[in-house]
């Protein structure tokens, strides 16, 4: 059997003091990671707070906030757009249903194709499209990132070539709560007649209100 001589007391000594370095690094970069972990977070925090007031347009545009709700049981969704001009005041809003509608993606797809095409109807050619979710919101802004929106895309900018000037952003569920909340009742209170009125709904003004209080700025 072969054996080996044992190191000198200074190399072990030495391999002793690697391995509490190795150690100590190690510590060192894990809480590193925990810091800068939590430092994202708590930017990312910042941002969402930041965005949960809704903003005007800048002067001169509209802004048209798109909201939907999906029911998957029976397959139905309503759908809900609100104009408001920079001073924040609502001009229009409107309310309609889908039938037969198999996903969510299909849904925020139809709404926001729909919205739209109301906002070149209505003749409103400088609009800022705000909408929940970010992925369809991606791709319309930068398709070719998105092939697998490819179809969606094509014929959502379609209609977008007729506007002199749009832009389309993703809006947090707070800033969107207004449209949000006309689409739910589609649904929820059974009210699957479309319509177009002045203004936002009675039922919801204090929605509308409290974001006009609150500070707001162009985004």
């Amino acid at each position: 059997m072969t054996r080996f001589p044992s190191p000198p007391a200074g190399a072990l000594f030495e391999s002793v003091q690697v391995c509490a370095k190795a150690e100590e690094e190690a510590s060192q970069w894990y809480a590193a990671q925990s810091l800068e972990r939590r430092s994202i977070d708590d930017n990312r925090n910042q941002l969402i707070q930041a965005s949960a007031a809704w903003k005007r347009p800048p002067e001169n545009f509209v802004k048209c906030n798109i909201g939907f709700k999906w029911e998957y049981r029976k397959k139905i969704a309503g759908a809900a757009w609100v104009v408001r001009d920079s001073r924040g005041t609502v001009l229009l809003h409107s309310r309609r249903s889908f039938g037969n509608v198999e996903s969510k993606d299909d849904v925020q797809f139809l709404s926001v194709a729909w919205a739209i095409e109301s906002m070149r109807c209505h003749r409103f050619r400088m609009v800022y499209f705000a909408v929940e979710g970010r992925m369809l919101v991606d791709a319309i802004n930068k398709p070719s990132d998105w092939p697998s929106f490819k179809f969606k895309v094509l014929e959502l900018r379609s209609i977008l070539r007729d506007f002199l000037e749009w832009k389309m952003l993703a809006e947090s569920y707070e800033a969107n709560r207004g449209a949000h909340l006309i689409a739910t009742s589609a649904v929820m209170d059974l009210r699957f007649q479309s319509y177009v009125a002045r203004g936002q709904p009675i039922w919801c003004s204090e929605v509308f209100h409290n974001d006009n209080s609150d500070r707001h700025g162009v985004p």
